[in-house]
């Protein structure tokens, strides 16, 4: 039989004077706390106005711990930032979570990476993220969401404003899930950060996801990574970044490119001076790609301070201190 963790043991021995002290932010990690742990976790967030962060990643935490702190929340809109990584959440405890998006007006990020809240809890957080405006980063990768959720998600960021940062990484979401996102990515313009990696997009998908970012303003960072759309997807997204000038890294290993694939990219990087990082096979070691990325850094790097000497000499136009870095 496995022994308590020491910190668990610590825990449930002093909970009466943990409960009591001013906790800024609470993290717990790899302690094996379960929903017993959570309920008194609970009890301190009702406890205390001071709690903005809760990090409980890699625990045992299940549905019912997750809803004790969910119902806290809703009575203690101080937190800010809660991570339940890599524990056993469900369906139900993604419901709790989002009951209490539709009311918090104070939590910002939540990572719910790692558990199993598969379809029906995907769909009870794109339920409320639609009514939501205050959260910013949402993980939900790894959790078996597939098409169905992934659909219903895509939906509700279609007319969110807050999010800018999703990650729905390893979530079986196939063509037709990355065909619903890219529907949204173009009518978006609040994301800035997107990861759809290994989801077996497809070159479908790929085609469709490159399309929607000619026209897409916003994000700066996507990870398309693993997803097996071969030459035929590196192909559209190379074509894709000959128009987009917003983008500044894309991660696109792992999907199978051979020589032609590779050779397309860099043609295309050739009159796109946005582009600071793109990681594909086989470009590791080559020359020619690392060159013109360091062009791209360089030129950018000179942008920003021509600014900045713009500013400085408008400053000292109105006579006002200026100081150059």
């Amino acid at each position: 039989m496995t022994s308590a963790h020491p910190l668990k043991k610590f825990f449930c021995k002093n909970m009466s004077s943990i409960i009591d002290q001013p906790i800024f932010s609470l993290v717990a990690c790899y302690h094996r706390f379960e929903d017993d742990e959570a309920r008194a976790i609970a009890d301190a967030l009702l406890r205390n106005n001071l709690t903005t962060s809760i990090i409980l990643e890699d625990n045992k935490i299940g549905d019912d711990g997750v809803e004790a702190i969910a119902k806290a929340m809703m009575v203690k809109s101080f937190v800010k930032k809660i991570s339940f990584y890599g524990n056993y959440i469900k369906n139900r405890g993604a419901k709790a979570i989002a009951s209490t998006l539709e009311g918090n007006r104070s939590l910002v990020s939540i990572n719910l990476a790692n558990n199993m809240i598969e379809c029906k809890g995907a769909i009870e957080i794109s339920e409320a993220i639609k009514i939501n405006r205050c959260l910013t980063f949402l993980d939900l990768g790894c959790n078996e969401i597939r098409i169905e959720g992934a659909c219903a998600l895509a939906d509700a960021l279609s007319t969110n404003t807050s999010i800018v940062s999703f990650d729905l990484y390893s979530n079986h979401l196939g063509e037709k899930g990355a065909i619903a996102f890219a529907q949204a990515i173009r009518v978006n313009t609040s994301l800035l950060s997107i990861d759809l990696g290994n989801n077996s997009i497809q070159e479908e998908g790929a085609r469709e996801l490159a399309e929607a970012l000619k026209v897409n303003k916003s994000i700066t960072s996507i990870d398309l990574g693993y997803n097996d759309f071969g030459n035929m997807g590196i192909f559209s997204i190379s074509d894709m970044l000959r128009v987009n000038k917003t983008i500044k890294s894309i991660y696109l290993y792992g999907n199978s490119n051979r020589s032609e694939g590779l050779k397309d990219l860099l043609e295309s990087l050739e009159k796109n001076y946005t582009i600071l990082t793109l990681t594909c096979d086989g470009g590791k070691n080559n020359t020619k790609l690392a060159d013109l990325l360091a062009r791209n850094h360089s030129l950018q790097w000179r942008n920003q301070h021509a600014v900045i000497l713009d500013m400085c000499i408008a400053m000292q136009r109105l006579e006002l201190p200026a100081y150059v870095l």
